[in-house]
């Protein structure tokens, strides 16, 4: 057997590793690569960009959703009413910016706003 006929289950190992360390609104943080495997294998319900508009013009994730204004929101409905998530505080979602200071932002407000199972993206830039 070759390297590549194991690649999938290594991938789906190094995805269950990263969620099972999910637990009590930790926001994991992805290196790049784990970013982008887990987004390619479909792991997140949503995948939220936190850049601004004139960022997200010059290119962004496939799939993804601008949301320039989350980390700029101060209460939990307001967050909630941001992100249009109802119903999906337990999904899997992953923030990612430029650099990942405003996707780190983001998410700890979404943590406080009782959402779980928080990935950080980190920055595009990286």
């Amino acid at each position: 057997m070759t390297f590549s006929s194991f690649l999938p289950q290594i991938l789906l190992a190094a995805i269950l590793a990263v969620i099972v360390n999910v637990c009590n609104g930790e926001i994991v943080e992805l290196a790049p690569q784990e970013f982008y495997e887990m987004h390619l294998a479909g792991a997140f319900a949503a995948v939220v960009d936190v850049r601004t508009q004139e960022e997200w013009e010059t290119g962004h994730i496939f799939n993804a959703t601008l949301l320039d204004s989350l980390q700029n929101a101060n209460t939990p409905d307001e967050i909630a009413s941001i992100a249009d998530l109802g119903g999906c505080e337990n999904c899997p979602l992953v923030v990612y910016c430029r650099t990942g200071r405003r996707s780190g932002i983001a998410l700890e407000k979404l943590a406080l706003a009782g959402f779980a199972n928080l990935y950080n993206g980190m920055g595009v830039s990286q």
